[in-house]
């Protein structure tokens, strides 16, 4: 049985950026299906948990989200992919 909400999977390198989209997701009513580092990890529990939604980084080690994305729309292809990246420092 699928939890309320929508079911979103969370990939990021940073563990702290993963921890604040979690905690943020949460909020907004939304279930994180998993968590994932880098692409190749993504495929994989995208394949896994069929989230509804991917926020998706897009710098990673291994295999980054513009490498990913067209895998994942592959298996997922009505799953929007949300593809973001931090750059710089905040001050």
């Amino acid at each position: 049985m699928r939890p309320s909400g929508r079911v979103v999977l969370i990939v990021d390198d940073n563990p702290e950026i993963r921890r604040h989209l979690c905690e943020t997701s949460t909020f907004h009513e939304f279930h994180v299906c998993a968590e994932a580092e880098n692409g190749r990890q993504a495929i994989k529990k995208g394949r896994e948990c069929r989230p509804e939604l991917i926020v998706l980084d897009l710098s990673m080690p291994l295999m980054n989200g513009l490498e990913a994305a067209p895998e994942i729309r592959k298996i997922l292809p009505n799953t929007p992919v949300i593809l973001y990246g931090v750059f710089g420092k905040c001050f």
